[in-house]
């Protein structure tokens, strides 16, 4: 199976995919003046003053210079505390976004004072560099003509191409090109943490060109649990938006613009406060926050109600998010520990499903909770979601690897059990365009497909994927057999699952289009491979999925044991020698187009 990689020892900690067509063509760039800076810095410290930390740290001197590599660690150094060793607790509760513009500050003010010096230093040299005439180096005519050149005499040039009428191309055309988002173009946005940094990244996945790469990324303060594609904007005349959600270790849930790139701070952050109270003395107390109270561990935004976004948390409660007004509706606390995930139902938009910790799935109608369908599994379920094909059926992956699959209107009934992995179940996803594709991964550290067609489980093929425990996954909503798959090391995935022959062999009458698609790239493959044979260059490897190895699974028995039996099989290619080299070429020229767009 071919697999594109986004190599990295960071965590990818959470996944989610934005729709072809979403995204604007070109996304604005923020660009922030001094004095923005220095207002950042002084709401910050505002910020911290009224939620009475220590602004110590906050102070413009403390910080080192950003941009110098040999300094880079120092600089996180003088953020997270102050030089008395008392500053730590409220160097950890700055925000990011303000460290980032203290630094940003700090360099400007240290190149003043670089020039500066230079300024004074350079006297010394003034009377050697006058022969030369430097200061007015620059202050020619903006129109000139070569002289005394042969066939040159009257050829004009201009100090700057926006000045040529022959030049149709601006400077910033190639910086516009690296950042533009094609209508092809799939974004997939990513929680990682790496060592002490945290940050959301928004990979541009382009399936037509087989290309992978981080389009921009968005630095936070704390470490991102969870995120949510959001396609509503109260803001916009249409209602239609690109946003992101992210919930992390935090108690607020901060929503960030997916068609801005280096944004400061987020558009909104979901924590609303109460009104206060006065007590007889006249004085007000302290405004309640009614928002969480923990972390928040689960976000599903309502695509049918678009105002809507419900989210869940380790304070054992699951809340209900007005994103016109920024407000918590409604809390549920059905719930007796941590409710680590939430999903709404695709055809009864007030359907919602929550799961938590104490080993109980919940189905509800938001509008009347009280009457509530539940299941216990008798251990914590790490994921669910609803099956695509049938709207009043979801599953649900377990801590002890099991994988239920229930009937919303019979509660406590199970329709089918999985003993799908030998650790918990972290992730699972279903295939909405190939009928009963099941993928599962876990902290084994492996993935399996599964066949769950007409509620008859069998499993069609099992690897290792190479990343550690696997913690996030998710179906292309454009492709079907794309996903992206993520875990403890080796960084962002993106598999075709159909260029497996197994998978693909057996899922081909339920989408014959993807079938052969995934079959004419591995022709394609296959016909560069023996290309490089017959010119004598090395090999090339993914890492990761490959067929080099393929195993042909039994179907599953009644016990849903896998037969462990090994099928070799060898291919002939009869390609040409020229039609090899001809595949060469074609390979190159499009690796070279995509590195022109994503070479950052």
């Amino acid at each position: 199976l071919h697999v594109l990689t986004m190599a990295a020892s960071a965590i990818v900690a959470c996944s989610t995919w934005v729709p072809r067509g979403v995204a604007s063509e070109n996304p604005d760039k923020v660009e922030l003046s001094p004095d923005d800076l220095q207002q950042m810095i002084a709401a910050a410290k505002q910020k911290l003053a009224a939620a009475g930390e220590d602004t110590t740290a906050v102070e413009d001197d403390d910080v080192a210079l950003a941009g110098m590599d040999d300094q880079e660690d120092d600089s996180w150094e003088d953020v997270e505390g102050s030089d008395d060793g008392e500053g730590d607790s409220s160097g950890k509760s700055e925000s990011q976004a303000v460290a980032h513009a203290r630094k940003a500050s700090a360099a400007i003010k240290a190149q003043a004072a670089e020039d500066a010096k230079a300024a004074e230093g350079g006297n010394d040299d003034d009377d050697e560099l006058a022969e030369y005439n430097l200061d007015a180096y620059d202050e020619e005519e903006e129109d000139m003509t070569f002289g005394g050149a042969a066939g040159l005499g009257n050829l004009t040039y201009h100090t700057s191409n926006t000045e040529d009428p022959y030049i149709m191309m601006n400077d910033d055309d190639e910086d516009v090109d690296d950042f533009r988002v094609n209508p092809t173009d799939n974004l997939i946005v990513v929680g990682r943490s790496e060592e002490a940094l945290s940050h959301i990244e928004v990979h541009l996945w382009n399936e037509d060109e087989d290309s992978l790469f981080v389009h921009h990324d968005i630095l936070l303060d704390t470490f991102p649990l969870c995120v949510e594609w959001i396609g509503y904007d109260p803001g916009s005349e249409t209602q239609r938006g690109n946003l992101v959600a992210v919930g992390s270790m935090q108690p607020d849930i901060d929503i960030w613009d997916l068609d801005v790139i280096d944004a400061p701070e987020p558009v909104a952050t979901l924590a609303s406060l109460g009104p206060s109270k006065k007590k007889k003395n006249g004085k007000k107390t302290k405004r309640k926050v009614v928002g969480h109270s923990g972390e928040v561990l689960g976000l599903a935004w309502n695509s049918q109600q678009g105002n809507l976004l419900a989210s869940s948390s380790a304070d054992t409660t699951v809340r209900l998010w007005d994103l016109d007004v920024g407000t918590s509706l409604r809390a549920y606390e059905h719930h007796s520990a941590p409710v680590e995930n939430i999903a709404w139902n695709k055809e009864i938009a007030s359907v919602l499903l929550t799961s938590g910790h104490d080993g109980v799935c919940a189905v509800f109608d938001t509008r009347a909770p009280d009457e509530m369908a539940k299941w216990n599994f008798g251990s914590d379920i790490e994921c669910v979601t609803w099956h695509p094909q049938d709207a009043a059926c979801f599953l649900a992956g377990t801590s002890a690897g099991n994988v239920y699959c229930c009937d919303s209107r019979n509660p406590g009934d199970v329709v089918f059990t999985l003993s799908a992995h030998d650790a918990g179940v972290s992730c699972l996803s279903m295939s909405h365009h190939v009928p009963g594709l099941l993928v599962t991964g876990s902290s084994d550290q492996k993935l399996k497909i599964w066949d769950v067609l007409n509620n008859s489980p069998s499993i069609v093929h099992s690897r290792d994927a190479a990343m550690g425990p696997i913690y996030t996954m998710g179906f292309c909503p454009d492709s079907p057999f794309a996903m992206c798959v993520g875990g403890h090391v080796g960084g962002l995935q993106v598999v075709n699952l159909a260029e497996t022959g197994a998978i693909r062999r057996h899922f081909a009458s339920r989408h014959k289009e993807g079938a052969a698609k995934a079959e004419q790239l591995v022709q394609a493959r296959e016909a560069e491979a023996e290309a490089r044979v017959a010119l004598g260059l090395p090999e090339q490897h993914d890492d990761g999925f490959d067929e080099s190895d393929e195993e042909d699974w039994a179907e599953i028995m009644d016990n849903l044991s896998i037969a462990n039996e090994k099928k070799g099989k060898t291919r002939a290619n009869e390609t040409s020698t020229t039609a090899a080299t001809a595949a060469v070429k074609a390979k190159a020229k499009a690796k070279k187009k995509k590195v022109k767009k994503g070479g950052r």
